[in-house]
């Protein structure tokens, strides 16, 4: 039997590992250096100011909402449980 709030809590989980993923990149590259599909990447020869920043609020904003898509998804798996114990 198919059961939905399974694979919800699964996707939440992957998106919490993708955006803690994110949010080290952000704390720990310069935006010159950051991959071309993050936004935030600097093209090296035009912006020379970037060099020594980092994304700060960016990677903190990505940790945070890695903490809203877990709890989303210890919620989820927790309503299941509930539910059935009380039938």
């Amino acid at each position: 039997m198919f059961r939905r709030e399974r694979p919800i809590a699964l996707v939440l989980v992957v998106a919490a590992v993708v955006l803690a993923a994110v949010g080290i990149v952000y704390l720990v590259i310069a935006p010159p250096s950051l991959p071309s599909f993050i936004p935030g990447h600097v093209v090296r020869h035009t912006h020379k100011a970037y060099h020594g920043k980092k994304f700060w609020k960016r990677g903190v904003l990505a940790f945070l909402l890695c903490a809203v898509a877990l709890g989303l998804a210890w919620s989820q798996s927790t309503m299941r449980r509930r539910h059935l114990r009380h039938r």
